[in-house]
């Protein structure tokens, strides 16, 4: 689900209302908003802030801690700035308990003493050094579950 985001008045509460009403329209409970945060640049807090101080209360901003409509707000700088460019996400919308999260893949760790490594430009010969390295990989991932009716994103369509 999408919404496009009125860069003008109190446009941001405007989209998260939409969302939030098609997502309890699709059975679920709305329970987080994830928004932009970037150091040196105004975020997500600020903005929410400034709709505080302008007593724009009834557009549904809360106090610290940040909520829109008693939806606690999360921040993320993997998120675009407001106003977002076009085509941008700028919030995403949600009923955080379809976020699953998964191990896709046990710790592995691996040990070898029959190698030669170059470590900065010093060889080392593992097996004629009496040494051993090893090697490790992790694999996490997390996916929502019923993403097209439980999230939705405000993005700027214009």
């Amino acid at each position: 689900m999408t919404t496009e985001l009125a860069n003008t008045g109190d446009g941001f509460a405007l989209g998260v209302s939409n969302l939030l009403g098609q997502i309890e329209g699709n059975g679920g409970k709305p329970n987080g908003i994830v928004g932009q945060r970037r150091e040196g640049n105004p975020s997500r807090r600020a903005f929410v802030r400034r709709q505080n101080e302008a007593g724009l209360h009834g557009t549904g901003f809360g106090r610290e801690p940040d909520t829109i409509y008693g939806v606690p707000i999360k921040y993320s700088s993997n998120l675009d700035a407001l106003p977002a460019a076009a085509g941008k996400i700028a919030a995403v919308v949600g009923d955080f308990t379809h976020a699953v999260f998964a191990l896709r893949r046990d710790i592995s760790v691996r040990f070898s003493d029959q190698a030669t490594i170059d470590v900065g430009g010093t060889l080392h010969h593992l097996w004629q050094q009496n040494k051993t390295a090893h090697s490790g990989r992790r694999a996490l991932a997390s996916s929502p579950h019923d993403l097209n009716r439980m999230f939705g994103n405000i993005t700027n369509a214009a």
